[in-house]
């Protein structure tokens, strides 16, 4: 019998998480409810970096240190260490962030809307 193509792991948190993105084979970024977390072992194993009282939607690094998280309430978190310390950023909205993408290290887009979720 082949061994199957997916194989659950575990997350580490009972959290909803909303996204996931992965810089290399071996790091990883989840996020969702109340928190960021990072795995640097291929998702065998996860880890909190951060905590916050809202919902995060969407991860995604543009390079291996750099990477940004946005969700509600218009929360940006921004790190340049891959993901030993996340700061805020003004967004200048409280609009939820659904998701974004950078086409350049200066240049990115942000899609939100009205609404908590």
């Amino acid at each position: 019998m082949a061994e199957p193509l997916w194989k659950p792991l575990n997350s580490g948190t009972v959290n909803s998480l909303k996204s996931i993105y992965f810089t290399d084979a071996n790091n990883g970024y989840a996020v969702g409810l109340f928190e960021l977390r990072a795995t640097h072992d291929g998702g065998n194993s996860w880890i909190v970096q951060k905590y916050i009282n809202d919902t995060l939607f969407d991860v995604h690094f543009i390079d291996s240190n750099i990477g940004y998280a946005i969700g509600a309430n218009g929360i940006i978190l921004k790190t340049i260490d891959k993901g030993a310390h996340w700061s805020f950023q003004n967004s200048g909205t409280i609009e939820t962030l659904h998701s974004f993408y950078f086409t350049s290290i200066d240049t990115g887009y942000i899609a939100g809307g009205m609404g908590k979720y």
